[in-house]
């Protein structure tokens, strides 16, 4: 997939990602996710910032990085309250 075709959540529809963690799919022990990206970002050659559940990806597989007070880092843990998707749009 180009990353001109991923739909970020601000966009005008929501779409779930398949993911696999290790992100190797072929790996037998490869665990199946669902993925919603927050983020889309072009310069430096472009990549994504995902929403993940914390099950999939244990908190050890990923390095801490610190980041300044209130900043979303790339291996930023937080909680989310959840939400349904309806015919009229987001419902917490």
């Amino acid at each position: 997939m180009e990353l001109d075709q991923v739909v970020p959540l601000d966009g005008d529809a929501v779409e779930m990602y398949r993911v696999f963690w290790p992100p190797d799919p072929n790996l037998v022990q490869s665990r199946r996710g669902l993925a919603l990206v927050v983020l889309v970002c072009w310069p430096a050659g472009g990549g994504v910032l995902l929403a993940l559940p914390s099950a999939l990806v244990p908190a050890e597989s990923l390095p801490f990085e610190p980041t300044e007070h209130g900043t979303i880092g790339p291996h930023t843990r937080m909680e989310v309250p959840g939400v349904r998707i309806l015919e009229e749009g987001w419902k917490s």
